[in-house]
């Protein structure tokens, strides 16, 4: 987030499972939202107004991959 503010980037907005963990950023201009893939009815108000997303996913907190199951 850092490089896109640095490059004027005036519209960046932050997704967490913890929004308190980034409680720094809205002073920095950025908009800072709750994202949660097993939460899937606030995905849409998560990603409004989104047009291009960097996602980095980590394993759960238990440190359990969590994945879509495959397509049947």
């Amino acid at each position: 987030m850092k490089e896109l503010l640095a490059r004027g980037a005036t519209k960046v907005v932050a997704g967490t499972r913890d929004p308190a963990k980034l409680a720094d950023l809205p002073a920095k201009g950025v908009e800072v939202r709750p994202f949660n893939f097993d939460d899937a009815a606030s995905l849409a108000t998560t990603f409004a107004g989104v047009d291009r997303m960097l996602i980095i996913s980590t394993d759960g907190i238990d440190h359990t991959a969590r994945r879509s199951p495959p397509p049947r």
